[in-house]
């Protein structure tokens, strides 16, 4: 029962600080790599091909990401669209069917 638990449990963690950063939500992780890159939303949106109105409507966490908008600013901030957001956490996702 034991060894299940740990089957789930990251594999390649090398610090509590990459396993926070799994934990924390999509607005909190874009707003924390805009800042350590020193970038103005209004230069994110600039780069990202954005309206700086979406960037500071998903770091308020007023809106959800869709799978485009991910992909255009994890380019923006060099890096990968799975470190930005988990796949629940985009708009596609959360349609629901009728």
């Amino acid at each position: 029962m034991l060894s299940r638990c740990y089957r789930s449990w990251p594999q390649k963690a090398t610090s509590w600080q990459h396993l926070l950063v799994s934990l924390e939500g999509f607005s909190t992780k874009l707003r924390r790599l805009r800042q350590q890159r020193f970038l103005s939303q209004a230069e994110l949106a600039r780069r990202a091909g954005l309206h700086k109105l979406t960037i500071q409507r998903l770091e308020a966490g007023k809106t959800a990401p869709y799978a485009r908008t991910i992909r255009q600013l994890a380019a923006a901030l060099g890096v990968p669209p799975e470190q930005l957001a988990l796949p629940n956490e985009v708009a596609e996702a959360r349609r629901t069917r009728s």
